[in-house]
């Protein structure tokens, strides 16, 4: 006969509500430096893609050509900033997942009260 896996107590919900809440300002906090680097990372590329643009334009290019050569520009930049949006969704993800967890443990600590017949 095997022995059942024991259920959560309260002390284990409370040790766990407590994990999951650190865990949730540590996630709130990459989310907020992910977010300002990727407002930094979008306004570096828009300045830097219209100053190519204008630069193009006044060497006399088309506004297609012109385009083209500031896209080529700023390729790089384009590059770190949707790196950036990605971090910052990425971040936001975690900050989710984490409240699903947190869900979890509510939900598994009723489940082991109702076990125990804690409660009714």
């Amino acid at each position: 006969m095997t022995t059942p896996e024991p259920t959560m107590n309260l002390q284990g919900r409370r040790d766990a509500d407590r994990k999951l809440s650190e865990l949730r300002r540590e996630a709130r906090k990459d989310f907020e430096r992910h977010a300002r680097a990727q407002a930094d990372a979008e306004r570096d590329y828009r300045k830097a893609m219209a100053a190519s643009f204008a630069i193009a334009k006044s060497e006399g290019l088309s506004d297609k050509r012109a385009e083209t050569e500031a896209k080529g520009q700023t390729a790089d930049l384009r590059h770190k900033r949707d790196l950036a949006h990605a971090l910052a969704r990425s971040a936001l993800l975690r900050i989710q997942e984490l409240e699903r967890d947190a869900v979890s443990v509510r939900d598994l600590h009723a489940t082991s009260e109702r076990i125990d017949g804690l409660t009714a």
